[in-house]
């Protein structure tokens, strides 16, 4: 009886082990960071609800393993850089490890945990965009997320789906976007890159267009290479893509001339020809920037309309003044001959009360030298 009452009791222990054991799996990986230290913040995400002491555990990537031990209560994030990934993500620093050679393949790659030799959970992710993760729902099923959860439960409010359960031939084709914020400006061409993930052997067609949030009207039309002009973005590119695995390529977009004035969110998609999946992103729509007004260099001044300076000529017209004084009038003769002196200038043309004010001082003389004259004849005459 104390023999199988001492059984009893080690079969349940047994079974709790195995069930601690079991209750550590895989939850989460980001194998393509969007950081600026060549994906050194990539990591692996551990998760149990239960206690688990991870003694000589082990944790393997293709071609790289790190063995650690670690007392794990809810999960674990194994990075490549805990200083950098702490300045991208909010989590505990606790419940970090730093393995600088954790190496996960954005392409796709096999993740394993280990209690010694026995394997505890083991995933084939495939190739991730960029700062989406692979990730565990409830249900058991793995999906693409859009928005990661380190040390979260797992929740995406939009999912790429993934099929990396089925055989590799049979690996659905999913796409992604990127473009430069500033340069989506309504009035100008700008350009897409359109990602596309899990190619076959043969060739895609696939067509980009942007429409209103609220309704499925098209807003802009892309640029055809092959015929040198700019069609509605409902219609398909043949041969866009072409051969096995991820391609990426650029697409030229603007703003239909009928929209001109639109601006703010609308919705970038991106679909296959024949696929099921269509991409679906918001685009923000700029106003394009008015060139500042440029002076006109060639006015001139109002008060330039009393002296006109020929320069290529070294020349001036003179126009006379009718309200000015007589002294201001043979002030301003001197000076401007003065002036003509110093700037050897030639006078080209004077106007009657500029010929005046010039000959004035010498018509004066010459009748003053006539009376003088007068004067001394009529002397000589009396004596």
């Amino acid at each position: 009886m104390k023999k199988l009452m001492v059984f009893g009791v080690s079969l349940i222990a047994l079974l709790f082990m195995i069930n601690l054991v079991c209750a550590v799996r895989i939850n989460e990986v980001m194998a393509n960071p969007k950081d600026n230290c060549n994906d050194c913040t990539e990591w692996i995400e551990l998760h149990t609800d239960s206690q688990v002491n991870m003694i000589n555990w082990t944790l393997d990537t293709t071609g790289q393993k790190t063995n650690f031990s670690f007392y794990i209560e809810d999960f674990l994030i194994i990075t490549g850089n805990k200083t950098s990934f702490l300045i991208n993500w909010n989590v505990n620093e606790s419940k970090i490890i730093e393995w600088k050679g954790i190496g996960l393949v954005n392409g796709g790659d096999n993740v394993s945990l280990y209690n010694g030799s026995e394997l505890i959970s083991s995933i084939k992710y495939p190739s991730l965009p960029e700062n989406k993760t692979y990730s565990l729902l409830s249900n058991s099923s793995w999906i693409i997320c859009d928005k990661p959860t380190p040390g979260s439960a797992n929740s995406c409010e939009s999912q790429t789906p993934d099929n990396n359960n089925q055989p590799d031939n049979e690996t659905k084709v999913y796409l992604d976007a990127e473009w430069d914020e500033e340069n989506v400006v309504n009035g100008k061409e700008f350009e897409v890159e359109i990602k596309a993930y899990n190619l076959k052997d043969r060739s895609y067609n696939l067509k980009v267009w942007i429409e209103f949030k609220d309704n499925d009207t098209v807003i802009s039309e892309r640029y055809d290479e092959e015929n040198d002009e700019w069609k509605s973005g409902t219609y398909y590119v043949d041969n866009f893509f072409s051969g096995i695995g991820n391609k990426s390529k650029n697409m030229k977009l603007r703003i239909k001339e009928d929209y001109r004035k639109f601006l703010g969110t609308a919705l970038l998609k991106a679909k296959i020809e024949s696929g099921d999946f269509v991409l679906e992103k918001n685009i923000k729509v700029l106003e394009e920037e008015k060139p500042e007004e440029k002076k006109d260099e060639n006015k001139t001044d109002a008060k330039v309309t009393t002296a006109l300076s020929v320069n290529q000529t070294k020349s001036i017209i003179k126009l006379g003044n009718r309200n000015k004084t007589q002294e201001q009038a043979n002030e301003t003769s001197k000076e401007a001959e003065q002036e003509n002196k110093q700037n050897k200038l030639k006078v080209i043309y004077e106007s009657g009360s500029e010929k005046v004010k010039k000959y004035a001082i010498y018509a004066l003389n010459m009748v003053l030298i006539v009376i003088i004259v007068f004067l001394l004849k009529s002397k000589k005459r009396d004596l």
